[in-house]
């Protein structure tokens, strides 16, 4: 049964804008210049997803001031600037109708290579921190040279660290936490992001906070947790470009637009005979942008793509460096598509034989 991509995926994109001091610093007027994508929410495509194995992460519980290492992971971080003091603020004010996000805001201060994560404007909820004083000190961080560190504050809060300039970010918390948002900012001075991952549902505090991290760098590339590959495609439509990324080590698949504020989607789909990994729509102008997302099987050629509907519009393209063949229908209509977008997709498997992949 087909359900809508905006409820399965909460991704409509949220632009956010800010003012600009006037002693303010070049660097820090680039970061905040990119503050766009800072807030997205997430949720499963599929019902028949599957975590991804754990992270070897540290988890926590409480909001007791602690000091923990980064993560450890083989990929080294790239050098972050020499600076005595930066600070920056995670929003979560926007969230707290949607999701119990605690506080308003997450004030970041870095100082001697030292991140400290400090709560301000603690709301109302019924979450085992309420009794904790704000501010309230949630977390530090001590960089040590790892690429992502991540600590849980709580059942539905976690904080960290990507030692990179980042664009966006794409998590999976690696439970069915219904939807989860990932709000973030740019240390000025610093390579390096400051992110939160507030959650719908309560996880459990003893389990990893991530099963996986997928960003864009601001340079444009594309980075995963654990040094992952992730191979991409852009797909051109008529009035957008579609890129669509693929992390084979988790099975992490997703894509975001240029132009249409749409993205990233992401998701874990394990099974790899599932050629359409998502199907839906969001609401757009009075009626609806339906969206569908697939990937063929390794080693598989010459697709067609049939659609429920005329006129849809349908791109296919190769990832790179995985070869994999993807595509991206879309179909803008004024009521929804009961059946989704994509009936079927016909494609010649690497053995040689037609195969006929029914969406259903």
């Amino acid at each position: 049964m087909k359900t809508e991509l905006e409820n399965r995926l909460r991704a409509e994109l949220t632009l956010l804008a800010s003012e600009v001091d006037g002693d303010l610093d070049l660097n820090a007027l680039i970061d905040r210049g990119h503050r766009a994508y800072r807030e997205r929410t997430r949720r499963r495509t599929l019902g028949a997803v599957a975590a991804a194995a754990a992270i070897a992460v540290a988890a926590w519980a409480g909001l007791l001031p602690r000091t923990q290492n980064g993560v450890p992971e083989p990929m080294q971080s790239p050098s972050v600037s020499a600076v005595e003091e930066a600070k920056a603020t995670i929003e979560l004010a926007s969230l707290n109708q949607e999701f119990p996000a605690l506080y308003r805001t997450i004030q970041v201060s870095l100082v001697g290579g030292v991140a400290t994560f400090t709560g301000h404007g603690r709301t109302a909820s019924t979450a085992s921190t309420a009794s904790t004083p704000s501010p309230a000190q949630l977390a530090t961080l001590r960089l040590d040279g790892s690429s992502v560190m991540v600590q849980r504050i709580d059942a539905h809060l976690s904080v960290g660290l990507v030692a990179d300039r980042v664009e966006w970010l794409s998590a999976d918390p690696g439970e069915d936490l219904g939807g989860w948002s990932t709000p973030f900012e740019l240390i000025p001075g610093t390579n390096l992001t400051a992110f939160g991952l507030v959650t719908e549902k309560p996880a459990d505090e003893k389990a990893a906070p991530l099963a996986n991290l997928i960003w864009r760098s601001l340079d444009g590339s594309m980075h995963a947790l654990g040094n992952q590959q992730v191979s991409t495609a852009t797909l051109k439509l008529s009035d957008d470009d579609y890129t669509v990324f693929y992390a084979p080590a988790t099975k992490h698949i997703g894509f975001f637009t240029t132009l249409g504020g749409l993205g990233p989607f992401s998701n874990n789909l394990v099974d790899d005979s599932q050629v359409v990994k998502a199907d839906g729509s969001i609401s757009k102008g009075g009626g609806y942008q339906n969206t569908a997302l697939g990937m063929l099987p390794k080693g598989a050629s010459d697709p067609k793509v049939t659609t429920t509907v005329q006129g849809a519009e349908v791109m296919i393209g190769t990832l790179q460096p995985d070869g994999r063949l993807v595509f991206v229908a879309r179909f803008d209509s004024k009521k929804q598509l009961a059946d989704g977008l994509v009936a079927s997709v016909t494609y010649t498997g690497a053995d040689g034989r037609r195969v006929t992949y029914r969406n259903k």
